[in-house]
């Protein structure tokens, strides 16, 4: 019977690390049978046209001019390609840690 053996594993940053914000995802299998990933924020659109207006005590006020009903926008961040295996192993470490924080939090 062989013995168990403890190893270190070093975090790094890669040169063009960033972190994101994300409220949703939107992808699916590609032709070489991984998934891609891209993950997305959403927001309201900008105004085609904001009108300020400077009173005469320099007080500002805007006030948004819409063309047309505003709506919203899905702005990608990142995307991510991911094996089948990892694909399921991260979506139930997510699973597991979403658990974890609403049992301890009052979110």
């Amino acid at each position: 019977m062989s013995e168990a053996r403890v190893i270190k594993i070093d975090y790094g940053k890669a040169s063009g690390y960033k972190m994101v914000s994300a409220t949703g995802i939107y992808g699916g299998p590609t032709p070489s049978g991984s998934l891609a990933c891209n993950f997305f924020i959403e927001s309201r659109r900008p105004p085609d046209e904001l009108k300020v207006t400077i009173a005469p005590d320099n007080q500002i006020t805007e006030e948004e001019i819409y063309k047309e009903l505003p709506d919203y926008q899905r702005e990608l961040q990142v995307g991510v390609i991911l094996s089948p295996h990892d694909a399921v192993s991260i979506g139930e470490w997510l699973v597991r840690q979403g658990k974890l924080l609403l049992e301890h939090t009052s979110l």
